[in-house]
């Protein structure tokens, strides 16, 4: 027992500092590398898995102007939010200023 209370006390601290740096490695540094390497390729690919179709300014608008009446007073629908969803992509100040005009009602 004194063994072992001697080495503790030699190399207690050393042991903890490896240990603690070994388990920012493992549940910090390595999870966060993975997201950011990551990251690029979901971005271009979209969240189903292909890139979203191109929308031209006038659909944008027809789309904003859709939204605003069926979202009079209700909460959105499935389809409202994807529609939702594909004007922020293709117009995100318009979006924006939306979301902002919902809000204040």
């Amino acid at each position: 027992m004194d063994q072992f209370v001697s080495f503790c006390e030699v190399f207690g601290k050393p042991l903890a500092i490896l240990l603690g740096g070994l388990m920012v490695m493992l549940f910090v540094v390595r999870p966060l590398m993975k997201l950011l390497s990551a990251a690029p390729k979901e971005r271009a690919a979209g969240r189903g898995g292909r890139a979203p179709a191109p929308v031209s300014k006038k659909e944008v608008d027809a789309l904003a102007a859709e939204l605003e009446a069926s979202l009079g007073g209700r909460k959105p629908t499935l389809s409202d939010q994807e529609k939702i969803s594909r004007l922020a992509q293709s117009d995100p100040e318009r979006a924006k200023e939306l979301v902002r005009r919902w809000l204040r009602q």
